[in-house]
């Protein structure tokens, strides 16, 4: 039986993984934040507190000052509990922000025209193998090893822009327009995170996704 199965598992075709398509209008999830102006231009977004009681919010204010890399004046430092530091378009909207019990976190912006969303996995080791290994041959490996590849290839063609042991450049047409993804990738341990523009000038979406590096 064994033998049948594994000859099974093998042969099974796996579906084509989907891929971010970011509609340019509001998300339909509404979730509960605050964003808070900080010195500097700087935003802080306090999401709801996965463990306290309902009603409560993280601080969104962050222990020090914005990474030191330079950037233009269309851009600003965003900073939450669960993202760190991400930057982002001045002028562009927070739609939607939280994080669950387990680490794993979504900030969803939106512009005139554009929409960016930045999102990770958290502590869940599988959901961040499952979602790497779309981009990176170690984590498909791993995946394909501990069954949490669920998909595999892409719904649509990719142009690969970048790519490294740790990070990902992905470019694709998706029904709402051209679509760039950057994931992350943890080097020693297992997570994963990537930041999605659509719309966006290109000078400003290059920007945005130049700063989304490995710390």
């Amino acid at each position: 039986m064994l033998p049948a199965l594994a000859l099974f598992l093998a042969t099974t075709t796996l579906p084509p993984c989907e891929l971010p398509d970011l509609a340019p209008v509001e998300p339909a999830v509404v979730t509960d934040f605050e964003v808070k102006p900080l010195a500097g231009g700087v935003l802080g977004v306090a999401m709801a507190d996965p463990m306290a009681e309902q009603g409560e919010r993280l601080s969104g204010v962050p222990d020090g000052a914005p990474p030191a890399r330079a950037h233009g004046q269309a851009t600003t430092w965003l900073w939450s509990e669960a993202s760190g530091w991400l930057l982002v378009p001045k002028g562009w909207r927070v739609v939607a922000a939280a994080v669950g019990v387990d680490g794993s976190w979504v900030i969803d912006l939106q512009g005139m025209p554009g929409r960016l969303r930045a999102s990770g996995t958290g502590a869940c080791v599988g959901c961040a193998l499952s979602a790497g290994a779309a981009y990176f041959p170690r984590y498909a490996e791993e995946a394909r090893a501990g069954e949490f590849e669920f998909c595999r290839g892409s719904e649509r063609p990719l142009t690969h822009v970048a790519s490294s042991a740790d990070r990902a450049h992905v470019r694709y047409d998706h029904a709402h327009g051209s679509h760039d993804l950057v994931a992350l990738v943890a080097g020693e341990d297992y997570g994963y995170e990537e930041l999605v523009v659509s719309g966006a000038p290109e000078a400003l979406r290059d920007e945005v996704l130049g700063a989304f590096t490995v710390e």
